[in-house]
């Protein structure tokens, strides 16, 4: 048995069909993306922070990544020199991600010195069209930023304090969550995921591709009546979708308003965000990029009241307009202060990383950050005011290799050497080594069965108990992967045609023989 755990029992191959069925289905409700616990690594504070007067330290990408390089919020003279610089950093970094079939296509956003910049990588439509500033993706949980900043101006009114218990903000006759000793949550330990609530409530429906829609206002109170917490309020870190989404509930109706008109009178609408919108439960595609999870399209995600947690759609033109409204607040009188206390109303919390409202703090104690996940999306927005630079990634696959993609271009602008991204690229085999492949494979020990066929000029596979195949990407002539699935096989055996395939998923390493 190589690597991994071995396997003992039939009964493994349960836990193993199940985390399969899961991802293949794109049942992300559950497993949607969480920031890592520390945080990106970024670059020592100390680094210069005008990469241009650093001499560069890359060469020009020889790459063939296909891009769009559209300004926005500050107009780019042609031939721009800086422009020209940022692209030959990110290009060959977002290539790495598209060779890996990780994602269809993305778009990298940089604000420098004042100065913002797009570059669009990859097919977004089926015609070859790189996506652009305009194009719009879900954002995912970077929504939880903006709640953050609705935190902040809600305070600035007067409307809640920080430390205000959320039992007042709660319908008459209602007892919000405690824990044993009868301690309440506050407004900030929703923000800071510090609450005590867990990720999700029960009603979500993981098993759904559009899992947050149902879940209404109503759902969400009867959850939360009453609820005895796992563990005391303000004690640890627990990221949770479900405390996000009730503090943008509940500041909604504080001001007596919904969440998509709150955030857009209080936020976007000030900021000119005009193409960003929140996907209520009756929200269409129209004008949205097709999302992809394991190459394969998804349905657009929807929000009732969970809304705060991930429900934003927005294009990097607009996100770029946020982003650089944080690193110079003062330039924006009207939103500036709340931005402000949203990024330095920080606090460590208990086991955890130091929070603002909705943000997290890098590890090198300045920048600050937030991923996000969706079914078929995956976005990175990293913001250093000290150094007056903001990286954005917005992807219509979902992959976390988008957080790491984000954290090495910021490293890369900010002077450092991105790291590794440990993606290995598509390889193309011959007729003779995809035959030599295709085949069924199975385990006497678990009864797991593992089907390669031919899929075009590639191949697919198919596990025990699934129904739909996925694509079989090969990354060496005997080693075969799928990202989204976690999904990784190597193949042995003397001669051409390999006798033993080596699966590993989860932790685990399942050895097959050859059936037929």
């Amino acid at each position: 048995m190589t690597g991994g755990c071995r396997v003992k029992s039939k009964t493994v191959v349960v836990v193993v069909v199940a985390a399969v069925l899961i991802a293949s289905l794109g049942l992300l409700g559950y497993l949607a993306t969480r920031p890592r616990d520390r945080g990106p690594v970024v670059t020592d504070p100390r680094v210069a922070r005008d990469f241009e007067e650093r001499g560069v330290g890359v060469t020009p990408s020889s790459s063939d990544a296909r891009s769009s390089t559209t300004p926005t919020a500050v107009p780019t003279p042609p031939d721009d020199p800086a422009q020209d610089v940022i692209e030959s950093l990110v290009a060959p970094l977002a290539q790495q991600v598209l060779d890996a079939e990780c994602v269809p296509s993305m778009v990298v956003g940089v604000v420098q010195n004042g100065r913002s910049f797009v570059f669009g990588y990859g097919d977004v439509d089926g015609t070859g069209a790189p996506p652009d500033a305009d194009t719009i993706f879900e954002i995912g949980s970077i929504t939880k930023v903006f709640t953050g900043v609705l935190l902040a101006e809600a305070f600035v009114r007067s409307e809640v304090g920080l430390e205000d218990p959320i039992d007042g903000a709660l319908p008459e006759g209602m007892t919000g969550p405690r824990d044993r000793d009868g301690t309440g949550i506050t407004f900030e330990q929703l923000a800071r995921h510090s609450s005590g609530l867990p990720r999700l409530p029960t009603g979500i429906p993981v098993m759904s591709i559009d899992p947050y829609r149902d879940f209404s206002r109503d759902d969400l109170y009867a959850f939360i009546d009453g609820l005895r917490l796992r563990r005391a309020p303000g004690s640890g870190y627990e990221y949770s979708n479900l405390g996000t989404g009730l503090l943008g509930t509940l500041l909604s109706a504080i001001a007596q308003t919904s969440y998509p008109d709150l955030l857009r009178e209080r936020l976007t609408g000030p900021l000119g965000m005009d193409t960003t919108t929140v996907a209520g439960p009756d929200a269409t595609p129209d004008g949205l990029a097709q999302g992809h999870f394991a190459g394969e399209p998804v349905p657009a995600w929807r929000f009732d009241s969970l809304a705060g947690a991930g429900a934003v759609r927005s294009s990097a033109a607009d996100m770029l307009r946020f982003a650089s409204a944080c690193i110079h607040p003062s330039k924006h009188p009207d939103v500036g202060p709340i931005l402000t206390m949203a990024m330095e109303e920080q606090a460590a919390t208990p086991g955890g990383p130091t929070v603002g409202l909705g943000w997290h703090l890098a590890g090198d104690g300045e920048t600050l950050w937030h991923n996000g996940g969706t079914g078929g999306f995956s976005t990175m927005l990293l913001v250093g005011r000290e150094r007056e630079l903001a990286v954005l990634v917005m992807a219509n696959g979902s992959d976390d290799v988008i957080t790491s993609l984000g954290n090495a271009i910021f490293i890369g602008l900010a002077g450092g050497e991105p790291p590794d991204l440990g993606l290995r690229p598509s390889v193309a085999l011959s007729e003779d080594q995809i035959e030599h492949l295709v085949g069924t494979y199975a385990s006497e020990e678990t009864g797991m069965t593992l089907e390669l066929t031919r899929d075009g000029e590639g191949l697919a596979g198919l596990l025990t108990a699934q129904e739909k195949p996925w694509r079989a990407r090969p990354v060496g002539e005997r080693s075969i992967e799928n990202r989204a699935l976690g999904i990784e096989c190597t193949f042995e055996g003397e001669g051409e045609r390999p006798n033993v395939a080596v699966l590993r998923m989860g932790g685990m390493s399942l050895r097959m023989e050859r059936v037929e």
